[in-house]
């Protein structure tokens, strides 16, 4: 079933938000970070009519305004069992920034290592103990063939979570756009396409690759991401981002 193209116009910025969320510690990102800890910038998605979606948005919403704490105070104090981590006593922007930032060092830095590895290589290859491999070199590949390149390269490998979430929010914006970027970038239309005129088929050629970025990229290793990120931090801010982050992918898959 094809996607129409309003979807991919509204996914676009979740994905990059998303995206640089999970490549940027908070306290480095300044403004923008500040942002994404603020529970009004999600109400919107909070709204959105697909279920999934807005569900995982309102779960984030309450995080970011206090009422998740609130909630797993309550059960903590009827079961004796302590459920907050990193959301425990923030209760404004400045401290949810710091917090967070502690739990993205944890997560993703270390030391000694990350409790969480953002990398593809390490779900798609057993027994994987480095963070290069053939999900590395496709990736590279990927952008390349989309006319793209990462600003620091060699600071960060290609497959990280939040580099392919950036290339699946920049396919789904030239969807969006109508942009017309050639066959270079593997773009093969659609058996519906057929008999349509050329501009048809470019529209479609580039949301069938859009398509199958996020299914055979992103979103076929997210929830094996996801189940990590819930084990070290299971109330955590980056736990509730990639779930709704999934949410989104799917909508496009």
């Amino acid at each position: 079933m094809m996607v129409d193209r309003e979807t991919f116009v509204q996914v676009a910025p979740w994905l990059a938000i998303a995206g640089n969320a999970l490549l940027t510690p908070p306290l480095q990102a300044g403004v923008q970070s500040a942002a994404i800890f603020d529970a009004c910038l999600w109400e919107e998605l909070a709204a959105c009519e697909d279920a999934e979606v807005a569900n995982a948005a309102d779960k984030l919403v309450k995080y970011l305004d206090g009422r998740e704490e609130a909630a797993a105070a309550s059960r903590e104090a009827q079961t004796g069992v302590c459920v907050l981590d990193a959301r425990d006593g923030a209760s404004n922007l400045d401290d949810r920034v710091q917090r967070a930032s502690v739990e993205f060092a944890h997560l993703f830095v270390g030391p000694p290592k990350p409790a969480v590895a953002p990398w593809e290589t390490f779900y798609c290859q057993q027994g994987c103990a480095v963070g290069f491999g053939e999900a590395t070199h496709q990736m590279r590949t990927a952008l390349r063939d989309n006319g793209l390149e990462l600003a620091q390269a060699g600071r960060q490998y290609e497959d990280h979570m939040g580099i392919e979430l950036l290339l699946a929010s920049e396919l789904c914006r030239r969807v969006g756009e109508g942009e017309d970027w050639g066959a270079d970038a593997g773009c093969v239309p659609s058996a519906a396409s057929e008999g349509a005129d050329a501009n048809t088929q470019n529209a479609l050629s580039a949301a069938q690759h859009a398509v199958d970025f996020v299914r055979t990229r992103p979103l076929s290793w997210m929830p094996a991401l996801r189940e990590a990120v819930e084990r070290e931090s299971p109330n955590g801010f980056y736990a509730s981002l990639l779930q709704l982050t999934q949410a989104l992918l799917e909508l496009v898959a």
